[in-house]
């Protein structure tokens, strides 16, 4: 029979509860640098595009795919086969093509915030302050304060649009493209960093709130769910009826506030997916990293000089969706053609940032 040492247990367990001092203290700075090389020269900034190529892919081209599943596929000594029979296999893999399409908005959206978020704050080793944006309610309560209008935890909100856009040019193209009398180096820096606060806005809100992504995040708590039609009767104010269509997408029970009661209440909701959209958003995030990750590492001197990148100013997340409305114009093509960055050096020469 073993003994067991309750005594000794319980002391290891209530050793666990003492409170850890911080991974900060004592931290030599002097690190810093070498842990920025790291990060910049590592940073998977490809890892974006990769699967969202991948995805897009799967959608096109799901009747192949299903074809590759239903005939057997695996790896090593694992083999699978779906039962071409049981179910139309090639709708099951544009759904999950959808729903991994929604899980990488999520990704970009909250990649490109974190990201945007450390420089604003010129942070002195980007890895590690985003690794101390650890748990979600970090990352909302710095989203909150950006959508407050605040460069920081600390500071207070931006005085005026043009102090704002001071902030996000810096963070875009560097330190000197702002000059000492407050101005940006170039007129057009001004439109193009309002572009890139639109796209930087959208992200936070995607941090504060993704319903959808969280139901199937958690638990696969999502249901597909077919196109409808809503048609409500003729009144007095409106003799016509009123139709509503719902394209096809997923529904998932949400809690949501009833004020007139005091209480909260669940409700289905239904969100619909338009994967062309949706693809071209997550390029808009993708897109952004560039010239943020660029100027971070010119920086903090672990890269040399690039070509300034501006970012078109006319490629806006409400364009994206005007766009759509258009049948001859691809929204990818357009994420490509205007979110995609504008390689056009300067006129102020070549050289990124402009030289101090």
């Amino acid at each position: 029979m073993v003994e067991r040492n309750e005594t000794k247990e319980r002391g290891i367990f209530m050793s666990h509860k003492k409170k850890l001092r911080s991974p900060d203290c004592d931290l030599d700075p002097r690190q810093f640098p070498s842990l920025n090389k790291r990060f910049y020269e590592g940073f998977p900034g490809d890892f974006i595009f990769a699967r969202l190529g991948m995805l897009c892919r799967t959608y096109e081209s799901s009747e192949v795919v299903k074809t590759e599943l239903t005939q057997g596929t695996g790896w090593g000594l694992f083999r699978m086969a779906f039962d071409p029979e049981e179910k139309d296999y090639a709708a099951v893999v544009r759904r999950t093509a959808e729903l991994e399409l929604v899980a990488l908005r999520q990704q970009a959206a909250e990649t490109l915030f974190r990201v945007f978020w450390v420089h604003l704050n010129r942070e002195p080793c980007t890895w590690l302050a985003l690794a101390r944006l650890r748990q979600p309610g970090d990352l909302q309560t710095a989203a909150k304060a950006y959508l407050a209008g605040k460069s920081s935890l600390t500071h207070d909100p931006w005085a005026d649009d043009d102090d704002r856009r001071r902030d996000h040019a810096r963070v875009i193209w560097g330190a000197s493209s702002v000059m000492e009398d407050g101005t940006l180096r170039e007129e057009r820096l001004g439109p193009s960093a309002d572009a890139v606060a639109l796209w930087v806005a959208q992200a936070a809100h995607a941090v504060c709130r993704a319903p959808l992504y969280n139901a199937y995040k958690h638990g696969l708590a999502v249901v597909a769910s077919e196109p409808f039609s809503l048609t409500f009767g003729a009144t007095p104010e409106s003799p016509d009826p009123l139709t509503i269509e719902g394209e096809r997408g997923f529904a998932y029970l949400e809690r949501v506030p009833d004020d007139v009661n005091q209480r909260y209440v669940w409700h289905r909701t239904h969100e619909s997916i338009d994967f062309e959209l949706v693809a071209a958003e997550i390029a808009a995030y993708g897109n952004l990293l560039i010239p943020i990750v660029t100027v971070g590492a010119f920086e903090r001197g672990v890269a040399g000089p690039r070509a300034v990148v501006v970012p078109n100013a006319a490629a806006t997340p409400e364009a994206l969706w005007a766009m759509k409305a258009k049948p001859d114009i691809s929204a990818l093509g357009f994420s490509e053609s205007l979110i995609y960055l504008d390689h056009e050096e300067s006129v102020s020469g070549p050289g990124l940032p402009w030289e101090p």
